[in-house]
């Protein structure tokens, strides 16, 4: 059941290859994730492979999915991709994001002072080792995703 549009939830924003995108969010109690799932954009997907990846408090790399990347899938929806691992996440602030190999997937991203996420970007390879964040303390219109985790 969905009550709301997921193209409503935020701003339809480019990717440029080679950037991690990332948005925090708070895990209530420590668990055992498999998947992340990103919210696509309302376009233009299914020509760009994504990777997804997930990090502690401090920026440190938790888990990701393949470093082969994944197709994009179908547009504004969220797209849930297996971990190469499962991770235990520990409670409390953490952050999720993703990278692209191409820049025609858009994804759904939190506008400034929609939400009280905090985003940022870190410069990476894709295919290569996920690198750690610097978590900020700010919010950047069209940068962080929305995400879950299962």
């Amino acid at each position: 059941f969905r009550s709301v549009a997921l193209a409503s939830y935020g701003t339809d924003a480019a990717s440029s290859v080679d950037t991690y995108y990332w948005s925090e969010g708070y895990n209530p109690c420590e668990r055992t994730v498999t998947n992340i799932a990103c919210l696509n954009g309302t376009t233009s997907v299914g020509t760009d492979l994504q990777i997804f990846a997930i990090w502690n408090s401090a920026g440190t790399v938790l888990g990701w999915t393949s470093l082969s990347g994944t197709l994009a899938a179908t547009a504004d929806v969220f797209q849930s991709i297996a971990l190469v691992t499962p991770v235990t996440v520990p409670a409390g602030r953490i952050f999720v994001g993703f990278v692209v190999n191409g820049t025609t997937t858009p994804h759904q991203t939190i506008a400034a002072s929609t939400y009280p996420n905090y985003t940022g970007t870190t410069a990476g390879t894709f295919g290569a080792a996920v690198p750690a964040i610097t978590p900020t303390t700010s919010t950047t219109a069209g940068v962080g995703p929305f995400w879950r985790l299962t």
